[in-house]
């Protein structure tokens, strides 16, 4: 995506709400109107076009500019065009100040050449990746480089000799070295080089006597470009002038993996045209030393994807248009060709000073939608693996915010275009929608109905209890209220829109009564009227301690609720414990990465991650680049039996954390699937304090199937019971009890 997004850690949600109004439009604001056939058509066209020359023409005026105010003041231009003469001559007009090598006509006339369109010494052409750049396609790929190195003490080293032993092949240009200074400012004159000359294992050794002054050092393996280099059985050893040896710094081959610098080792990578991975690898063929090897694997995007200049993209655009879109264009040092004199001609909507863009303005809604839809028409990376009319989604999302009354109902209407995605970290949010209270009780969907399974508070005179049903909510049977909140609630399974529509259903932003009609296992009929009041939306339900040993020698562990430092500090009560049920129902709180470097008999891998490398519009030219993590054991190691339970509320790391306990089999999984959406998490903001996340980046499992859409799948398939909430029972945590019972016999022995 572009350098402007950010990475997001789901955790903090905030919802749409079924109740409260916002605010009526202001005199300043275009005020609601339907739109005619002729105006969305025009309004399709213009929301294309701004996609095209956003995220793919590069010119400098086109980076720099501020697509909001762009976005509404195409609206404005727009909308209103009565033919394809009209249209073409407004969105020409509209980009010509920041694309003036664009050109828009009728369908079936020939655009005219740019007036202006000097040649240059270079081009410029998008590349977007995990932060986008502005590249020129005619220089090689060999642009990119990545280092896997690890530094090491050399304190009163002074004339001294590092010595450097490898073995090392490669499919790429590669070499190894010794360096005096951190990567990446290492210098030629400071570095003792060897260039790797075979695909095959070689042996190497590199001598640096230590400069005077330095305390630091590091060793490592370069590759420049694509391709991929290999190192194993590395040893390095500090010697005297005489040529004894002083000291071994350090032997290394690998065995244990290669996992977030707890082994020492780093890889660091700069690249314009794609993605570094490392990553320990077990190989068939004979490795040097033991069972595995380090592996650098560059990915890159060749020139080929780009166009030159004088080959734009041509599309047709609704309303009888087509559009000439340059997807390189010339360059020399001072920039982008041709030049644009007058920075300020960017267009910017006809509003009084001071005016602020909102949602309770037309024209800003619109633009909103506009600029929204454009994001995953191009990055979205699951759009093979979804059934959807994105292109539909975006004509509904057009006609609902042209009548929209007001910023609420915009926030629904974006929720709504964002279930097309099925994605379930696709979420619009807007101060006007934030959820602050909520009733006084849990509920979750069982045996399809909607059971309370807690009650928060023990209020007085209360006559709601675990095991009754919510029937309606205000008078609306459940049924209804359920399908309004799905119709706006994103999701790439069941399991996760169930999840995020029950946690905001009946939430507001201010205290006020709600009634709810409850039906008792008993079948008899009751209305309550409950405050909403203050309190977290992501409520479990009644469990036991975070750290507790529910029975002798199995011991209860709750990631959601436990830091890493208190996880660490448990460590000898889970290193004697036999059993251990750990709970991941909810999102982990502790760094999952920690709790699988000690339960984890050897180095384990995330599964495949892939970033998409984007060098055209509609996704029409990507390049899938894997990158994975690892992690390595760490002692004291947890040898215990475990269970995991987890079910729909699990998304994103939490996902990936089950993905690795299901894929190496450290521990038998208990109770639902997982929610079916992993990759990086991304946000994008909006005019008019708008923002929607969504998922940048692909994961899939690590035998390459699809997770998409399914999740992690139970080892153990357990549902809740409403019998079983209304008797105070987790029935969950009893067949993970179960499970371990039957699975070491000595611990039903100690029960009974």
């Amino acid at each position: 995506m572009r350098a402007s997004a950010r990475f997001l850690l789901l955790g903090a949600l905030v919802a749409t709400l079924p109740f409260d109004a916002a605010a009526p439009a202001g005199p300043s604001e275009s005020p609601p109107r339907p739109l005619t056939e002729r105006g969305r058509e025009n309004l399709v066209a213009l929301t294309r076009l701004i996609g095209y020359v956003r995220y793919f023409h590069p010119s400098d005026q086109a980076a720099e500019a501020d697509w909001g105010l762009l976005a509404i003041a195409g609206v404005d231009r727009v909308e209103s065009a009565d033919d394809a003469g009209e249209l073409a001559a407004a969105l020409e007009n509209l980009f010509q100040p920041i694309a003036p090598t664009v050109r828009v006509v009728p369908t079936g006339l020939t655009a005219n050449p740019p007036a202006h369109a000097p040649v240059g010494p270079a081009g410029r052409a998008w590349l977007h990746h995990w932060q986008s750049e502005r590249v020129d396609p005619s220089q090689p790929s060999s642009a990119g480089k990545a280092d896997l190195w690890r530094s090491f003490d050399v304190a009163d080293g002074t004339g001294k000799t590092v010595r450097f032993r490898a073995a090392a092949r490669s499919r790429g240009p590669a070499e190894l070295y010794v360096a005096t200074s951190s990567w990446p400012q290492r210098s030629s004159d400071e570095v003792a080089l060897r260039v790797i000359e075979s695909a095959d294992w070689q042996r190497y050794e590199l001598t640096a006597t230590v400069p005077e002054g330095v305390t630091t050092m590091e060793v490592g393996i370069s590759l420049a470009g694509s391709g991929e280099a290999w190192l194993d059985d590395v040893s390095v050893e500090l010697t005297t002038a005489e040529g004894r040896p002083a000291q071994q710094v350090f032997r290394e081959g690998f065995e244990d993996g290669l996992g977030h610098g707890s082994s020492g080792w780093e890889l660091a990578a700069i690249s314009v045209r794609g993605l570094y991975a490392v990553e320990t690898i077990v190989r068939n063929e004979p490795v040097p030393e033991g069972r595995t090897s380090a592996r650098i694997d560059g990915t890159q995007v060749e020139a080929s994807p780009f166009r030159t200049p004088d080959d734009p993209l041509v599309v047709s655009l609704p309303g009888g248009v087509t559009a000439t879109i340059p997807l390189t264009v010339y360059a020399d040092d001072e920039g982008t060709l041709p030049r644009v004199e007058d920075a300020a001609a960017a267009p910017r909507p006809e509003r009084p000073e001071g005016w602020v863009p909102s949602g309770l303005d037309r024209a800003t809604r619109l633009a909103i939608v506009a600029l929204a839809w454009n994001v995953p028409q191009h990055f979205f990376p699951y759009f093979d693996v979804i059934e959807t009319d994105w292109d539909a989604a975006l004509i509904q999302a057009l006609a609902e915010s042209a009548v929209a009354p007001d910023e609420l109902s915009l926030l629904r209407t974006l929720q709504q275009m964002l279930t097309a995605l099925h994605d379930g970290h696709a979420q619009a949010y807007h101060p006007s929608g934030r959820a602050t209270v909520r009733p006084p009780i849990v509920w979750r969907w069982i045996e399809d109905r909607l059971i309370v399974i807690h009650v928060v508070a023990d209020l007085p005179g209360i006559a709601i209890e675990p095991g009754d049903e919510i029937v309606a909510l205000d008078g609306v049977p459940i049924g209804d209220a359920l399908d309004a909140m799905y119709a706006r609630t994103p999701g790439a399974t069941w399991q996760w829109r169930r999840h995020m529509a029950l946690m905001y259903l009946a939430a507001g932003s201010t205290p006020r009564p709600v009634r709810f009609d409850v039906a008792s296992p008993a079948g008899k009929r009751k209305s309550v009227t409950l405050d909403l009041a203050p309190g977290t939306l992501a409520l479990a339900g009644p469990r036991p301690e975070p750290l507790h040993p529910i029975r002798p020698n199995i011991l209860y562990v709750d990631l959601s609720r436990l830091t890493t430092e208190e996880f660490e500090s448990a460590l000898p009560q889970l290193v004697d414990a036999e059993a251990i049920v750990f709970d991941v129902r909810s999102y982990p709180r502790v760094d999952v990465t920690t709790v699988l470097a000690h339960i984890a008999e050897r180095a384990v891998a995330c599964p495949p991650h892939y970033k998409l490398v984007i060098s055209a519009p509609d996704r029409v030219a990507t390049t899938p680049a894997r990158s994975r993590w690892w992690v390595t054991p760490r002692l004291p190691r947890v040898t215990a039996r475990i269970a995991f339970i987890t079910g729909g509320e699990i998304i994103s790391t939490g996902e990936t954390f089950m993905s690795i306990v299901k894929h190496y089999g450290l521990g038998t999984i208990v109770g639902g699937a997982t929610a079916g959406t992993n990759g990086g998490a991304y946000r994008e903001a909006l005019p008019g304090g708008y923002r929607f996340n969504w998922t940048g980046s692909r994961i899939v499992n690590h035998d390459g199937t699809q997770l998409h859409g399914i999740g992690v799948l139970p080892d153990v398939p357990v549902t809740r019971t409403r019998q079983g909430v209304a008797d105070g029972r987790d029935e969950l945590l009893d067949a993970a009890v179960e499970w371990l019972e039957r699975a070491l016999p000595s611990l039903a022995t100690q029960t009974n």
